[in-house]
Order: C-alpha cells, then sequence, then structure tokens
C-alpha cells in the first residue's frame, strides 16, 4: 500500500514538473520579440564597423544600416521598426548615430524597452570634427566653397548652431550627461574609437561580453572597417590649435563623467597644449 502511494506521488510530481517547463516553454516561445541593443553614436566613430565585427558572432544579428526609428527621420510605426530585425537570432540591434545628439530620441529608446543595452563610441572629436567634413565633402553638401571657407563657417557662431552641426557633435559631455539622465550605467558601453582601432581583438570582444555572448575570435580586415577613405583637404596645424580650444572644456568635463582621461587622445592634445603656448 504505501508502496502504492510512493508511487502515485512521485507520478503527481513528474505531472506537475512536466507542466511547469511546458509553461515556461511557451512563455519563451511567446516572449515579445524586441531589440537587444543599440549603438547610438557616435557619428564618425566606427559605428558601421562595429556591424561588420559584432555580426561574425553566431548568435548576434545586427541591422546594416542606419534606421532612424527614434529620431523620427524616418516616417514608421512600431511593426514596421521590428520587422527589419531577424529575431531567429539571440540578441538583436542597430546603430543610428543621430540618436544620442536628443534626449528626446534617448527617452524614446528608454520608453521602447527600459532594458536595452546602449553601446556609445567616442572618437577624439578634433579628428572626427576633419572626418564629418570630409563626408559631407564626398556626399556633395559643400559644393563651389573651399575647405578654408567651409572651416571658418562651421566654427563661427557656434551656439547659434543645431545639435546635429559638424562642432557640436563633438560635445560628448553634454550628449553623456543625457545619456545617464536616462539608463541605468549598467546598461551603457562606452568604447573608445582609437583603442578599438589598435586592438580589435581584445576592444570587440569587450563589447560582446557587454551583449551577455562569449568571446570569439574575429576576423580581422582592414576592408570591414567601413567608411575610412582619404582626405579632400589638407589639415592645418592651425585649424587643429583652434579645434583644441573648442573642444577643451567638453573633453576635461567628459573625464570627469568618465573618472578617467582617454591616455591615447591625450598623446595628441599634449602636442597641441605645447604648440598653443
Amino acid at each position: 500500500m504505501n508502496l502504492l502511494i510512493l508511487l502515485i506521488l512521485v507520478i503527481l510530481i513528474i505531472f506537475i514538473n512536466i507542466r511547469k517547463f511546458r509553461i515556461i516553454d511557451n512563455f519563451v516561445q511567446k516572449k515579445e520579440n524586441n531589440v537587444d541593443f543599440i549603438c547610438i553614436g557616435v557619428q564618425k566613430g566606427g559605428t558601421c564597423s562595429l556591424h561588420n565585427y559584432l555580426n561574425q558572432h553566431k548568435d548576434i544579428k545586427m541591422y546594416p544600416r542606419e534606421i532612424h526609428y527614434f529620431d523620427n527621420r524616418n516616417k514608421m510605426d512600431k511593426n514596421t521598426y521590428l520587422k527589419k530585425f531577424n529575431f531567429k537570432y539571440k540578441i538583436v540591434g542597430e546603430k543610428s548615430p543621430s540618436y544620442i545628439t536628443d534626449i528626446s530620441h534617448l527617452k524614446k529608446i528608454y520608453d521602447f524597452n527600459p532594458n536595452i543595452k546602449i553601446i556609445i563610441l567616442f572618437r577624439d572629436p578634433i579628428s572626427r570634427f576633419f572626418s564629418h567634413i570630409n563626408h559631407s565633402i564626398d556626399n556633395k553638401k559643400y559644393e563651389n566653397i573651399s575647405f578654408d571657407d567651409i572651416f571658418k563657417n562651421e566654427t563661427s557662431n557656434i551656439d547659434t548652431k543645431k545639435k546635429t552641426s559638424s562642432i557640436k557633435r563633438g560635445y560628448y559631455d553634454i550628449q553623456l550627461e543625457n545619456v545617464y539622465k536616462i539608463f541605468p550605467k549598467k546598461n551603457i558601453y562606452i568604447g573608445i574609437s582609437e583603442e578599438i582601432k589598435n586592438n580589435k581583438q581584445i576592444e570587440y570582444n569587450k563589447i560582446l561580453n557587454f551583449l551577455g555572448v562569449e568571446s570569439i575570435k574575429l576576423k580581422l580586415d582592414d576592408n570591414l572597417d567601413k567608411n575610412v577613405r582619404a582626405y579632400n583637404f589638407n589639415i592645418k596645424i592651425e585649424d587643429e590649435k583652434k579645434l583644441f580650444k573648442i573642444y577643451n572644456p567638453h573633453i576635461e568635463n567628459l573625464y570627469k563623467l568618465l573618472g578617467k582621461k582617454i591616455d591615447i587622445w591625450e598623446e595628441k592634445y599634449k602636442l597641441l597644449q605645447d604648440l598653443i603656448i
């Protein structure tokens, strides 16, 4: 009799556990598809190359182009946005570097997914500025105008310029302060473009680990570094010195937010400071 009762109890426990795991399995299957991470900036900071390297991981699928859903540049509804992602992969994400330029974009991202992971790639703002101008020249934004005139226009009357202007996109301290207001720091990864370029294997694997996947042996190929192009102009030391004076207060404030200096930038800035003195 006791054996029969014990057998019934065992069968009952097995039945309960089978039902429990089915419920869990159904929950996992029915879990709403959502975007796991977004690289929100910065423009000309290596966001396109990021796609090529992260997508080497079997569990990650990053959308290849800028979607501009959260800045409303491309009008679409939520379903249209989500259809751009392949949810067969464990982790999906996108990159649109305009998102970091306005706190309203950041709020929309948080409202969309409060647990989303944020990746930011900061590049020396002086180099980023020149790359931005070069990109604009290649895209025919400036025609029949010399680089000297472009530089003068872009670095004059700065206070009146938009947040997305070539000069203000390098105000990283203001951008990061806004990010910190919206997202918990544990969900934010900050990479330095120059450090990534110098040690891709280590730095990209840090990002993979942040996203919750294991490190891998990456295929390293200069052809995967997108939008690397020769400049249409010569960079003058006087222009670099002027940009350093503009950016230096923002750089120092960024260091305070990060709790450290960026050594690879400081090597360049020390030379400029010596020239200014």
